[in-house]
């Protein structure tokens, strides 16, 4: 019996100081942190004679006709897709203003993702791309406004990762493309371009 009793006693032992099953994964991996992608900035001083004639420079030929006293927007060139994009508008006029974006123009097509910040009299506004609706090519920026006289403004975008470029192309639609279809997606609040304190 005593036999009996210090064998079990000695598996029992043995059985808790068993080393531990070999190749199971710990619960999660430390990995080096990677570098933040490179921040490019660039700006685009724009000016709107009135309200009421802000919308003739969103089409060309018009756009081309009125650039020397209205500018409106423009077109920016991303080779690669950003890891991040930010988009701030400084407003100095009256009325009401909001920043628009159009981008992911299929070829053969006229469908185009919108981004858009609130139509309201706040001088300063900023928004950001989801990371879902980023993309290269060609995005056309600009501002819309409403209700105000004349205004000058600057378009501020911020790219995390490749550096974007003003196009010398202008924005605007030509008549020949037809009728264009958007599609509203939503935005976020920006993380690195705060706009200006009011006051």
């Amino acid at each position: 019996m005593r036999f009996v009793l210090f064998a079990a006693l000695a598996v029992l032992v043995a059985g808790c100081t068993a080393p531990a099953q070999q190749g199971l994964a710990p619960a999660f991996t430390m990995e080096p942190s990677a570098p933040a992608p490179e921040r490019f900035d660039l700006s685009f001083d724009g000016n709107i004679l009135n309200a009421d004639l802000e919308d003739l420079s969103h089409m060309r030929p018009v756009e081309d006709a009125l650039w020397a006293v209205q500018k409106v927007g423009f077109m920016l060139a991303l080779d690669e897709v950003p890891a991040g994009m930010e988009v701030a508008m400084d407003w100095h006029g009256d009325g009401s203003s909001m920043i628009m974006l159009h981008s992911h123009k299929a070829h053969g097509t006229n469908t185009y993702v919108e981004h858009v910040s609130a139509m309201d009299p706040q001088a300063s506004k900023c928004i950001r791309v989801p990371v879902e609706d980023l993309a290269s090519g060609d995005w056309q920026v600009m501002v819309h406004a409403d209700g105000g006289g004349a205004a000058t403004f600057t378009l501020r975008v911020a790219t995390w990762g490749t550096q974007g470029a003003v196009m010398e192309d202008r924005h605007g639609h030509w008549p020949q493309d037809g009728q264009f279809q958007v599609d509203p997606h939503d935005v976020l609040p920006c993380e690195a371009l705060a706009p200006p304190a009011q006051g």
